[in-house]
């Protein structure tokens, strides 16, 4: 257990230890702990979809770009990942950022008489 202030809401980790701890989960490494906290300050710490702003160990959640489900041999792609909130992961789920766009696109279209962007529901898995 690390001996720095904790984040957030977690009593187990410091900043650097989340970062790194969230690395080991979602990436399967530790190494890209540096790249993930530099990926957060590039991203100013706000959810690429939403804007709110993010906060480690409270709603910070990181989003495989095409999901780990689907593309298992990008798990450990730094270019794959973005911050989001932890509800928007959840809501993405297995969808990609374009399935996800368009799917968000087509309930405002119902909800809200905007124009969906015409794309087709799921992306070729190659």
């Amino acid at each position: 257990m690390c001996r720095q202030d904790r984040v957030g809401r977690s009593t187990q980790f410091c900043d650097w230890h989340w970062f790194r701890e969230v690395s080991k989960n979602r990436m399967k490494s530790a190494d890209f702990a540096t790249a993930l906290k530099e990926l957060a300050n590039r991203q100013e710490y706000r959810c690429v979809y939403t804007g709110e702003l993010l906060l480690p160990a409270v709603n910070m959640s990181l989003d495989h770009i095409l999901p780990a489900s689907r593309f298992p041999h990008l798990v450990s792609d730094i270019e794959n990942v973005q911050w989001v909130t932890a509800r928007i992961n959840w809501m993405k789920g297995d969808y990609t950022h374009d399935e996800f766009v368009n799917q968000c696109q087509q309930i405002a279209a119902k909800f809200c008489d905007a124009t969906p962007v015409t794309t087709p529901p799921f992306a070729e898995d190659t």
